[in-house]
């Protein structure tokens, strides 16, 4: 089916429209609407402090330095008995005890646990 361009008058015709700066435009407007929006934000809003957590503060301060030492004290026993205890099998070690022991005897709010320190097995847990 043919279609004879003398059916419709060629004023009716319209040529394709670009419409690329209307999308411009609107870009441009949405992009100083963003930045006059974030710039009221930054003026209006005050900068806030993180609120104060004294349990992460304890944990940093009291917690984790005693741990951490821990921590390097069984490593270097696994150094120094690294042959036994890959030739007994892995139990020759128990690192939770070891940890639990020196936590227990390392706690700041009973020095006198350092002097007399206590074998985990010797820990009466109340």
């Amino acid at each position: 089916m043919s279609v004879s361009t003398g059916s419709i008058p060629a004023s009716q015709i319209q040529p394709p429209q670009n419409h690329r700066h209307l999308w411009k435009e609107l870009i441009t407007e949405s992009e100083n609407k963003r930045n006059a929006a974030e710039e009221y934000r930054r003026t209006q809003m005050p900068i806030l402090e993180p609120p104060p957590h004294p349990a992460i503060d304890y944990l940093n301060d009291t917690l984790f330095p005693v741990l951490n030492a821990g921590l390097i004290k069984m490593l270097h026993k696994i150094k120094e008995q690294e042959n036994q205890i890959f030739t007994e099998g892995d139990t020759y070690l128990n690192t939770v005890n070891f940890i639990a022991e020196f936590l227990w005897n390392m706690n700041p709010n009973h020095p006198e646990r350092k002097e007399n320190w206590s074998d985990i097995s010797s820990i009466i847990w109340n």
